[in-house]
C-alpha cells in the first residue's frame, strides 16, 4: 500500500526481501476509491541481482515459510530423551494449554504483522531455552523475548498477562527492528511491546 509522506508525494515501499527470485519485475499502481479500482496510475521495473540475493540471508519480513505442526515437530523433537514438558501448568490459564495451541497464536500473531513465524519461533526458543525459562524472566510473565531484560536490571524485564499478548509484543518489537516503515499507527493491533518507540531507526 502507498503512504503519502511530508512533502505530499505518494510512494510504496517494495521489501526486496519479498522478492528472492533473480530477474525483473513489472510493477503496475492503481487508485481504488471506496472499493472500486480504476486505471493504472503508473507501472515501472525492477531488476533483483543474483549477488544482492546471497547478501540478504534469511529476511525476516514476509510470508511465514513453516507450518503449526513443524514448530510441534521441531519442540517435541528438542525435548525428547529429556525430563522437560510444554509447561501446561503456567501457560493453560493463559490461553495456550499445549505446545499446538501456543504456535497457532504464534502463527496468527505473526500473519498479522507480516513477520515470518519461524523467525519468532526460534527467537522464543532460543530465549526461553525451549520454553523452560530459567534466568531473570520467570515463565508467568509471558515475555518470550527477554523484553526490557538486561544483566543489570533483570527485574525490568516486561511482563505480559498472558501468552498471545507476549506473542504480540514479541512480533511487534522485531518488526520495529525489521521494517523500516514499521509505525504504532502501522501495526494491525494496538502496541502492546513497551519498547516500541525505543527503537529509533526503525
Amino acid at each position: 500500500a502507498a503512504h503519502q509522506n511530508n512533502a505530499g508525494v505518494w510512494e510504496a515501499y517494495i521489501p526486496l526481501s519479498n522478492h528472492r527470485t533473480p530477474g525483473r519485475y513489472i510493477v503496475h499502481c492503481y487508485a481504488i476509491i471506496n472499493g472500486v479500482s480504476i486505471q493504472a496510475l503508473s507501472d515501472g521495473t525492477f531488476d533483483v541481482d543474483p549477488s544482492i540475493i546471497t547478501k540478504l540471508g534469511y529476511g525476516i519480513v514476509g510470508n511465514t515459510q513453516t507450518t503449526v505442526s513443524q514448530m510441534v515437530a521441531r519442540y517435541n523433537a528438542a525435548l525428547r530423551g529429556t525430563s522437560r514438558t510444554y509447561p501446561s501448568d503456567v501457560y493453560a490459564s493463559k490461553g495456550a494449554p499445549t505446545i499446538e495451541a501456543f504456535c497457532q497464536i504464534l502463527l496468527e500473531e505473526c500473519n498479522a504483522e507480516g513477520i515470518r513465524a519461524e523467525v519468532i519461533f526460534c527467537q522464543a526458543m532460543k530465549e526461553t531455552g525451549w520454553l523452560q525459562f530459567g534466568g531473570a524472566v520467570q515463565n508467568w510473565q509471558c515475555n518470550f523475548a527477554g523484553i526490557g531484560a538486561i544483566d543489570s536490571a533483570p527485574t525490568q524485564a516486561a511482563t505480559f498477562p498472558d501468552v498471545r499478548t507476549g506473542l504480540r509484543a514479541q512480533v511487534q518489537h522485531m518488526k520495529a527492528y525489521s521494517d523500516p516503515r514499521a509505525s504504532i499507527q502501522g501495526l494491525a493491533n494496538p502496541c502492546v511491546d513497551p519498547r516500541f518507540d525505543l527503537v529509533t531507526p526503525k
